[in-house]
């Protein structure tokens, strides 16, 4: 008994994950999503914060609150980060993404859904594809390096062989002069 009810909850699962998959849930659209109106009902938006913030509430937990109608609770581990709902839109999971970067560069490692109502799994994209958002700006911020390297290597060989210009006109005028 107790093995048929996990065979049937983990097939219901695979069930559910196929299903958000072919639906493009996870869609291969990588980066700031389109905006789409958000509509905060009046009564639950008296209990929020004026600006929206993401505070620490234990060393390495952190709660994203005044951006949607719900809170996202980011577990911060040591190669990366579990995040707890994913906030009921792509706009919104984007902007809690954006504040958490400037805490902190870890890859998602887990997305843990507390109910599958739509407010808790509407983010899941921006998190889903968190990862790669990070590698290619990652690449991007190395290519750039990359670049700016070269051009100060290419002006310290125009800048010495400059220097070799003068050495040599100053030698030929010196030798003139003699």
């Amino acid at each position: 008994m107790k093995w048929s009810f996990f065979f049937v909850l983990s097939a219901l699962s695979a069930l559910l994950v196929g299903w958000l998959i072919s639906s493009g849930f996870f869609s291969a659209r990588i980066g700031p999503p389109e905006p789409r109106p958000v509509i905060k009902d009046k009564v639950l938006m008296k209990n929020f914060p004026e600006e929206p913030f993401i505070e620490s509430v234990v060393p390495g937990v952190f709660v994203a609150r005044g951006f949607g109608i719900t809170n996202t609770i980011i577990v911060e581990g040591e190669t990366g980060l579990v995040i707890v709902d994913t906030c009921e839109s792509e706009e919104i999971a984007w902007e809690v993404r954006q504040k958490l970067l400037k805490m902190t560069q870890k890859p998602v490692k887990a997305i843990i859904f507390t109910s599958f109502h739509p407010d808790h799994i509407g983010g899941a994209p921006v998190w889903f594809h968190h990862n790669q958002i990070l590698e290619n700006e990652r690449k991007a911020i190395e290519q750039k390096k990359a670049e700016e390297e070269k051009n100060e290597k290419e002006k310290e060989k125009e800048a010495e062989k400059e220097t070799k210009k003068d050495e040599e006109n100053d030698k030929e005028k010196e030798e003139e002069e003699e």
